[in-house]
């Protein structure tokens, strides 16, 4: 038997023979403890550390090192058994040299000297637990910068900074191997176990003072004394990696565990003692000293190190066996941010489960989460160490989805008052590298954020589960103010998770319901504090098509919800306080846009209301009240102080911008006013008119001072010159003018070779200084050309568009266009080199308005839909969606017998309605966009309906179920028709088809072919045999039913045919146009008989009662005018509408017309009495909405408000 004593020599020899280094005091008390049975937790308590230290670190990693020696495995539980057997000293000796890993430079040891420059004797290194590095992709700039620091500036302390994983480890390693000639004593250590200040001193004076006699303090200050003094007689590297291990977690001021606060005093000695030597710490965080004393010119420094670069990691990917594009690789990059750890596990997990295919992977993760595994472990350690305030930080970014300023983020979080408390809560997010900052403003990796996301979505989920209310009140789920794509993106990636969820876990009916009306009841009893949980309980409804009229909402606070879309009838939201949510506009159709100075926009549409909006936020300012009918343009003048309409009614009007009051108005115009603009200096105002005229205003004295006469058609553009002495405009004849404001002669008269839809712009030249072109643009078809005005030159043609190209607009700083097109798209082109620049997709229709701001950066649409989008120019991403209540009714047909309606509208739904009482007997949802065309089946049991989501629908009249969908169309549906027979059923469509459809069956029969453009309109003669179709084109084409043959082309319309009709024998075909002319044609000859023109804007219908008149429907003013075609005399004028009439439709007996107008309503008429009988209007979204005492909404919001249908019980109070 043996002594502790003898062991302990033994055991010692073992290890030095292993290592070049005798055993610590830690290590002596492990083998002592072992060596009288004692257990961890015993000897952890004489030695004072903790028992994971010794049993996690310590201890394994001694008893590893003794089983390599030894050549058997040796624990904790077979130490003394080991050694006992070892007594022999030949046993003992049989290891006399030092092994070194291959991948490390070799240990020598030799005496130290003090030495500046590189050594040609080589170092004593000691690389204790060092990663192998043999490995190592890329980092050739943070080497660089870390090799200048340390051997060029002579810093002392410099600390390595990054995200768990992100390559710290490996980084001091490789510069250590890089760099260990320039030092006589190279050492690496790991803080992992967080090992006690006194055990890294006693090991590190140790080493570096092992050929001297050398009696260290017990005193840890001393200590440091002591290494400051090793570290100035000899040029020493040491790194300390892990350092985050010794820094407590949940506190943002980087203070250390209990008994590791003297690591800060070696860091702070280090940093500020003169010496020749560095230390280099890696760490998740840094330490405040080093913060403290850190500087650009000063002996420490920090490095943040961020992902590998792309090609790096493009290297890690492929050398685990990983196949994909090179896009496909840097998505999985972005993905991870370039995190050398996060890719090794992630293509380690493609390797293994999808056979190395990334492409498999990445479509699997669209549908999941990225966070698995190892990967979420890292980042559940990084997070696990920051304060409450910095986790809320940390929601808020996630959240918030883009990088947010200081300004921005205090106004989100709740828990925050003072700019102070949120800097340091940010610096330490910094420190701790869990966000990153540019330019001002902060922001998370994308795998970071999408931990946060998903760890938010969980706190929900569970508050819901449990019915409690705290993370629900914290934060919202969606921001409704934000811009457009990032509240798209919230929603997206937490609303609708949030959903589907629900739904998957709550099956029972009624079961949500009450979970909901459980949590409104606790908000309720805790309504004095402020929070998001009633936005976010409201837009969760919603969002699960929860009826919101079941909840009481009222005198809850009501943040961040977005209910544009929302049907909020009878809900009652009285007494609430309704801050940053967003409602439904009363905006109409065909807008028109404007934007000015200071964040202003200006939109003008069909029903005549001008409203001003602020850019940033959509919030409603004003309405300028006075307008009546439609409103064509509007513009601002340079500082947005004025505003300038021109409308249908003929007059141009100027207003107040702060108030809306309107200043002036003049009526010398004799047509609509198509387009006004102010010029540079705001003294002059210009207007443009279908009268074929251009005025010029003074805006201080009122006066007319120009009348420009010399277009032969509309004028539909107008523009100054920069210096305001010209004016040029555009015009239908197909020509653009250039006038001399001072004299008012036409300086030029440029023809555009047959093309359309002129702009004009005057742009700086980029050669000449002070010189400006003249440059115009022009649409034809599907391109765009670009015009030299003075030279006559075209020198530039746009192709990319798939439709027709409707409006071009010149940005103010004369570098970009603007076009919009047919095809939903509307696309910014480089005026000087011909590139398009950004494609703006996601509209919903037409666009009729495009307008830059006035700095170019911002470009507004406005569209028939009702809708006006807001862009980013740069980024072509969506910034703010203002959207009118959508009940706009686009087609309607009486039934046969007269009794009931149907109409389709731009909600998406069929309705169907009772004529004699006026309501509304059945809502049919199915289709996906705008209802466009719907027809009645001669026995009125069917309802056929067309849409613009490219499918016909058939409906059941009875039960309102949809019996068959109808595809084929590759383009919007336009017109559906029944046969007499009822048997067949034809559509037209923007794809420039007819297709014929077996009612019964849903078999499509025939696809008629040779339209040149969209066909809008079809109708079957009363024999079935033969069917006309009315395009686009300006052709009408006669086909045979049975074969598909096109038996003749009527030609003779010079615009868009869109109304046709057969007469009762079917001898006859009756057509409208938008050239405002009827034609009468001979079926069997093809020609025209007779052509009808009326005193009207359009032609809305043609009707045949049974005594076999023709008459002819067609708009002025408001009214429902009809005209018999034979004797040209008007034989009816129905007022009632209170906006422009678009189409009529008579019932088979004649006796009853039905008309629908801008105004949302469709009026049954008797037409022998000539009476109304009944207005079809559907329901007002907000009906019966109670916003009695509401807080946080403007005054013209509750306006709005109440004109969607609201109700307040105290209307004074407004």
């Amino acid at each position: 038997m043996i002594n502790f004593e003898e062991a302990f020599k033994i055991t010692d020899t073992l290890v030095f023979s292993k290592t070049g280094k005798h055993l610590s005091d830690v290590q002596r008390a492990v083998i002592q403890g072992t060596w009288n049975c004692q257990k961890y937790h015993e000897i952890a308590l004489e030695y004072h550390c903790t028992p994971e230290y010794l049993k996690q670190d310590v201890g394994p990693k001694l008893w590893k090192l003794l089983s390599e020696e030894l050549g058997e495995r040796v624990s904790k539980k077979n130490f003394r058994t080991v050694i006992e057997r070892h007594t022999l000293v030949g046993e003992a000796g049989k290891v006399s040299s030092v092994s070194v890993p291959a991948h490390f430079p070799s240990t020598v040891n030799r005496q130290p000297s003090t030495v500046n420059s590189q050594h040609s004797t080589p170092p004593n290194i000691d690389w204790g637990e060092a990663t192998d590095v043999s490995e190592f992709y890329g980092r050739i700039q943070e080497l660089a910068q870390l090799k200048q620091w340390i051997l060029q500036e002579d810093c002392r302390v410099i600390a390595v900074l990054g995200m768990g994983g992100i390559g710290k480890t490996s980084l001091s390693v490789k510069l250590g191997q890089q760099i260990y000639p320039h030092f006589e004593f190279v050492v690496w250590r790991s803080l992992r176990n967080a090992p006690p200040l006194t055990e890294i001193l006693i090991d590190l004076i140790q080493f570096l003072a092992k050929e001297t006699e050398f009696n260290i303090s017990p005193d840890p200050y001393r200590q440091i004394s002591q290494l400051v003094d090793c570290l100035r007689t000899s040029r020493c590297l040491i790194i300390l990696d892990n350092t985050e291990s010794i820094l407590q977690e949940g506190n943002r001021m980087s203070r250390y565990y209990p008994g590791y606060e003297n690591y800060g005093d070696l860091f702070k000695r280090l940093g500020e003692t003169q010496h020749q030597s560095c230390l280099l710490i890696t760490s998740r965080e840094k330490p405040r000293e080093i913060a403290a004393l850190e500087g650009q010119t000063l002996k420490v420094r920090s490095l943040p190190l961020l992902g590998l670069d792309t090609e790096n990691c493009q290297e890690i990917i492929q050398a685990k066996g990983v196949y994909g594009s090179l896009e496909q690789g840097e998505k999985l990059i972005e993905r991870y941010a370039g995190n050398p750890l996060a890719l090794k596990i992630v293509t380690t997990t493609i390797y293994d489960l999808f056979e190395g295919n990334l492409s498999e992977f990445l479509e699997q993760i669209q549908q999941g989460t990225a966070i698995f595994g190892d990967v979420r472990d890292i980042l559940e350690q990084q997070l696990g160490r920051i304060s409450e305030l910095e986790l809320e930080t940390m929601y808020w970014l996630a959240i918030n989805r883009e990088p947010c300023n200081v300004v921005d983020l205090k106004k989100d979080l709740l828990s925050i008052t003072s700019t102070v408390e949120l800097i340091e809560t940010l610096e330490s997010l910094s420190r701790r590298s869990l966000i990153e900052k540019s330019s001002g403003s902060f922001t998370q990796q994308p795998v970071v954020m999408e931990y946060m996301i998903e760890r938010f979505i969980e706190k929900i989920l569970q508050e819901i589960e449990t019915e409690t209310i705290k993370t629900l009140n914290q934060y919202p789920l969606i921001k409704s103010q934000a811009k457009d794509y990032i509240r798209e993106s919230q929603t997206r990636l937490i609303l609708q998770p949030i959903v589907q969820k629900l739904l998957n876990r709550y099956r029972i009916p009624g079961e949500l319901k009450q979970k909901f009306k459980t949590l409104i009841e606790h908000l309720k009893q805790q309504s004095h504090s402020s929070g998001y949980a009633g936005g976010n309980i409201i837009n969760l409804c919603h969002n699960l098509d929860l009826d919101l009229a079941d909840y009481d909402f009222s005198q809850l606070t009501i943040w961040q919800a977005y209910l544009q879309d929302a049907n909020l009838q009878n809900v009652n939201f009285s007494g609430s306080d309704l801050s940053r949510s967003i409602f439904a506009k009363t905006l109409g159709n065909s807008l028109t846009v404007a934007l000015g100075a200071q964040g202003i926009l200006a939109t003008g549409d069909a029903d005549g209301k001008i409203i001003l909006w602020t850019v940033a936020e959509g919030q409603q300012l004003l309405v300028c009240q006075g307008q009546t009918v439609g409103v064509k343009s509007v513009s601002f003048n340079t500082d947005a102080t004025l505003l300038a309409s021109g409308s249908q009614d003929q007059t141009v009007r100027v207003w107040k911008v702060t108030t809306g009051e309107c200043l002036n108005r003049w009526r010398e115009h004799t047509g609509t006013v198509n387009c006004v603009c102010f010029s540079p200096d705001s003294h002059w105002l210009a207007s443009g008119s279908d009268d074929q005229t251009i005025r010029v205003w003074d805006t201080r004295s009122g006066q007319c001072v120009h009348q420009f006469m010399g277009h032969t058609d509309s004028i539909r553009t107008i523009t100054f010159s920069p210096d305001g002495l010209t004016l040029a405009s555009s015009s239908e004849d197909q020509t653009v003018k250039l006038w001399d404001i001072q004299t008012g002669s036409c300086l030029r008269t440029f023809y555009g070779n047959n093309a359309w839809n002129w702009a004009v712009a005057f742009v700086p030249s980029t050669s000449t200084p002070g010189k400006i072109h003249v440059i115009a643009s022009s649409t034809n078809e599907e391109t765009v050309r670009l015009w030299d005005v003075n030279t006559g030159h075209s020198f530039h043609t746009f192709h990319g568009h798939q439709d027709s190209v409707w409006i071009g607009v010149f940005s103010p700083d004369g570098e970009r266009l603007a076009s919009s097109s047919d095809d939903q798209t509307v696309k910014l082109w480089d005026i000087r080199s011909g590139i398009c620049l950004k494609t703006l997709t996601g509209l919903e229709s037409q666009v009729c308005s495009l307008a830059f701001s006035p700095d170019s950066q911002t470009l507004a649409t406005g569209s028939v839909d009702r809708m006006v989008q807001l862009w980013d120019v740069h980024t072509g991403q969506r910034l703010r969606t203002l959207r009118g209540h959508r009940h706009q009714v686009w087609s309607f047909v009486l039934s046969p017998n007269g009794r009931r309606l149907a109409s389709g509208s731009d909600d998406d739904k069929v309705r169907l309605w009772d004529v004699g009482t006026g309501r509304c007997l059945k809502q049919l949802q199915g289709h996906q966009d705008w209802v466009w065309s719907v027809a009645f089946s001669p026995d009125g049991s069917l309802i056929a309906s067309g849409s613009y989501d490219r499918t016909v629908k058939l409906w059941d009249v009875q039960t309102g179920e949809c019996l068959k969908t109808l595809h084929g169309h590759s383009d919007r549906i336009q017109a559906v028709t029944f046969s007499a027979s009822g048997r067949l059923l034809a559509s037209a469509s923007d794809d420039e088809t007819v297709k014929l459809w077996d009612v019964q069956t849903g078999e499509l029969l025939q696809t008629l072919e040779g339209h040149q453009r969209w066909v809008g309109s079809v109708a079957f003669s009363p024999k079935d045999a033969i069917l006309a179709s009315g395009s686009n084109d300006q052709s009408i084409r006669l086909w045979n039913v049975e074969t598909g043959e096109c038996l003749a082309v009527l030609e003779g319309h010079s615009d868009r045919v869109h109304v046709l009709a057969f007469t009762a024998n079917g001898s006859i075909l009756v057509s409208g146009s938008y050239d405002r002319s009827v034609k009468r044609w001979d079926v069997k000859t093809g020609e025209c008989l007779q052509t009808w023109w009326g005193e009207i804007e359009r032609v809305q219908g043609i009707l045949l009662p049974v005594d076999g008149t023709i008459w002819v429907s067609g708009s002025y003013n408001h009214n429902v005018k009809l005209w018999d075609m034979a004797t040209g005399k008007c034989v009816k004028n129905l007022e009632g509408h209170s906006h422009p009439v678009w189409s009529v439709h008579l019932d088979a007996q004649g006796r009853f017309l039905a008309s629908g107008s801008h105004d949302q309503g469709i009026k049954v008429w008797d037409l022998q009495t000539d009476e109304c009988l009944k207005t079809l209007r559907a329901d007002k979204p907000y009906n019966g909405l109670n916003i009695t005492g509401v807080t946080g909404i403007t005054t013209a919001q509750k306006v709005t408000l109440k004109a969607l249908g609201a109700i307040d019980l105290n209307p004074d109070r407004i």
